[in-house]
């Protein structure tokens, strides 16, 4: 029962409501000399406005990453079926190459890993031009060899540009003066029932989760807790490799602790280097 109220609320989620609690109920009752409901409309009129347009804009870029991480995987999956059936012998050297560039794009955060990992995948590119049709039959797959390798430099180049935070510290500090007025006039509000205060303070609590879901929605945090560790998996799968994890997404929780054999990469000196043992973790 614990483990299951600790997933749906988290420490910060605790916190914020107990500051909210707070805020609401120690505050000393206030009444503002100006008229407050026209005040409150104007206020929430361009707090919707500006939240809207940000939680779109947010979203867009969100899903747009989500798509282009997803189609990067089988991407990478196509090419390593192509090379199979193209040459073989040389599969090995390209899953390798796959191999080595999955783990480098797991290691960085989704805001950094396009640009980092380019060496990575320029080694993919260079074993996929290096390949020699070995059978004649096989001979016309080369041009779709190419036509996915080409994929993978516009969704490189895209993933750099879609995963850049939308909002700037100007925009935040807009947002948080919006809402620190609306929450100060809404305390204005109270009369005294408890009826009142309960509901300004959890209009505060959902105002306050909302901005923490632009921030992580914006951040990529949101995507890296749900989709950012997992999605790779399958390519491990597909090209004879163990599924691998950084040691830090299972620390925080990013992903459940896998049930079967997997590879977790140990940091020798997380952030200031990438520099890692990889272990085999037996089941």
């Amino acid at each position: 029962m614990m483990k299951m109220i600790r997933r749906i609320v988290s420490w910060s989620d605790a916190l914020l409501v107990m500051a909210s609690w707070a805020l609401v109920f120690l505050t000393p009752l206030f009444v503002f000399s100006f008229d407050l409901s026209t005040m409150l409309t104007v206020i929430s009129l361009l707090l919707v406005i500006f939240l809207g347009f940000f939680f779109a804009a947010t979203t867009q870029n969100h899903f747009r990453l989500q798509a282009l991480i997803v189609s990067e995987n089988t991407t990478l999956i196509s090419l390593y079926n192509l090379a199979r059936l193209i040459q073989p012998k040389r599969a090995k050297s390209l899953s390798e190459v796959i191999d080595a560039y999955m783990i480098s794009s797991l290691d960085h955060k989704l805001l950094e890993h396009a640009v980092p990992t380019r060496v990575k995948l320029d080694a993919i590119i260079q074993t996929v031009d290096s390949l020699i049709v070995t059978n004649r039959r096989h001979a016309s797959l080369m041009q779709n060899l190419h036509s996915t390798k080409a994929q993978l430099f516009s969704i490189n180049h895209e993933v750099a540009l879609v995963a850049k935070c939308t909002m700037t510290w100007h925009h935040w500090i807009v947002i948080v003066l919006l809402t620190g007025v609306f929450i100060a006039l809404i305390l204005g509000l109270r009369d005294g029932s408890m009826v009142a205060e309960i509901f300004i303070m959890f209009s505060i609590v959902v105002l306050l989760k909302v901005l923490q879901l632009i921030h992580e929605v914006d951040g990529n945090i949101f995507l890296a807790k749900h989709l950012a560790y997992a999605s790779p998996q399958p390519v491990f799968e597909y090209i004879g490799k163990l599924p691998y994890y950084p040691e830090t997404a299972l620390r925080h929780a990013y992903v459940a602790l896998p049930t079967v054999p997997y590879r977790i990469g140990m940091y020798k000196n997380y952030p200031t280097s990438f520099e890692k043992v990889i272990k085999k973790v037996s089941r």
